[in-house]
């Protein structure tokens, strides 16, 4: 970095003001007064909120123009855009008499809204003046700047983090890949979406957070990093079908007979509690009735075409097995085919169930996924950045303070100004030698 002399004159008067602590105080403080100002700003903000934001916009910009002129004239243009806080400051000035400009523009000219909308974008920049308190506060300085030089040794963590993401992610797919997400009992035809109907409305996964996809499966796990409902998730991967016991439950059984009027197993000849197949026969009862009301073959009745997928659910509680989901296909009560670039292709049924129909199969999968990456990496992340702030204090303390930029050419130059300055007050008091003066200069 060049070195420079301090201002003489009008300049070093005023150099001497804003070199001070006490200057940069006066500045901090009308910074943090700005950030209140900007808190006080609200939706819907009465008349009263307008114009203090106005007139605490127009003082602001006042006092940070003030400061960002009187330190061009001091240190001129050169000197002053060395320095990137310095560039920082003028941008937030030009920005914010910017916007003083387009607002008062829009009551004096007439312009299109539209266009007037575009540029008024430049009173969001104002939010930036609240970034100046770092230049204020050289805590924050310090903390901002061992973060910074944190970032190349976490780039080995957050490749891992992303390479440990992706894993679970496609892990995540082949084992949860078939659960239902909101939005599929709903699909087009009506016989794709009998597969997800069977499914306890509980159990279902938000549209926004399922495994359907390598994509969302990532959404959803970035989520679960967060802790954001987590347990709600890992209640819909737990989904499981136990052994449906034999023979029905009375209640099921008392729910058909209600619907039909009649016993099922006047409906539907073969049909009895104890039946192997007693179970399916029944929700396939529901299912051909479902559909009926659905397609209008029973008056459309939503009422009662909701009471049906419900006794479907009754026979079939909480999940489908593959077998099931099978049975139910080949009676052609279910369409499992999906959809690629507006064509539908056939596929397998498949269950409805979470991981192999396992509970602990998600308990772990989600467990190990929390315990890695919102334990270990963080205390990872939390050991990097203490080893920097540990590096930093002791290369503060180790080093000559204010000497960061000393280097040879520095140095050099000091030395030679130094020399000049020396050479000017031996001459003046009449006391300069030529020959015993005359060194040579430091460096090559």
């Amino acid at each position: 970095k060049d070195v420079y002399d301090d201002p003489s004159g009008g300049q070093g008067v005023v150099y001497r003001v804003i070199s001070r602590q006490n200057f940069d105080m006066f500045i901090a403080f009308f910074i943090i007064s700005n950030v209140l100002a900007m808190a006080v700003d609200s939706y819907k903000s009465s008349a009263a909120q307008k114009q203090f934001d106005v007139i605490s916009n127009y003082f602001f910009s006042f006092v940070f123009g003030m400061e960002c002129l009187l330190k061009m004239y001091t240190f001129k243009m050169k000197r002053y855009f060395q320095s990137g806080w310095n560039k920082f400051d003028f941008f937030i000035v030009m920005v914010s008499f910017a916007g003083i400009v387009i607002d008062n523009l829009g009551d004096l000219v007439e312009i299109d809204p539209t266009i007037l909308r575009i540029l008024r974008i430049f009173r969001i920049f104002r939010i930036l003046r609240a970034f100046r308190i770092f230049k204020a506060l050289k805590s924050l300085q310090d903390l901002v700047n061992t973060i910074a030089k944190a970032l190349p040794s976490m780039a080995s963590l957050v490749a891992f983090l992303l390479l440990f993401f992706f894993i679970w992610s496609v892990l995540g797919v082949v084992l949860f890949g078939n659960l239902c997400a909101a939005g599929d009992e709903a699909l087009e035809p009506l016989l794709r979406s009998t597969r997800c109907l069977l499914t306890d409305p509980d159990s279902v996964l938000s549209a926004q957070a399922h495994f359907q996809s390598v994509e969302w499966t990532l959404i959803t796990l970035f989520r679960v990093s967060t802790g954001d409902a987590w347990g709600d998730v890992m209640g819909a991967l737990q989904l499981a079908n136990s052994k449906r016991s034999l023979p029905v439950p009375d209640a099921t059984w008392k729910y058909y007979t209600s619907l039909l009027g009649s016993d099922p197993s006047e409906v539907v000849p073969g049909l009895h509690k104890g039946a192997a197949e007693a179970h399916l026969q029944l929700a396939a009862l529901a299912l051909t009735n479902w559909n009926a009301s659905m397609t209008g073959l029973n008056g459309n009745d939503p009422d009662n075409a909701d009471a049906w997928a419900a006794g479907a659910r009754l026979a079939l509680p909480n999940c489908l097995s593959e077998d099931e989901a099978l049975w139910l296909s080949e009676k052609g009560l279910m369409d499992c085919r999906v959809p690629y670039k507006g064509e539908l292709f056939d596929t397998p049924c498949s269950s409805t169930c979470g991981g192999m129909n396992q509970p602990w199969v998600a308990n772990l999968y989600l467990m190990a996924f929390v315990c890695i990456s919102s334990i270990i990496l963080l205390q990872l992340v939390i050991a990097v950045l203490m080893d920097q702030f540990t590096q930093a204090e002791s290369e503060e303390i180790s080093a000559m303070p204010n000497c960061q930029e000393l280097s040879r050419l520095v140095l050099k130059r000091m030395r030679q100004r130094w020399k000049r300055n020396a050479k000017l007050k031996l001459i003046a008091n009449d006391r300069w030698v030529e020959h015993l003066h005359n060194h040579e200069p430091l460096g090559p």
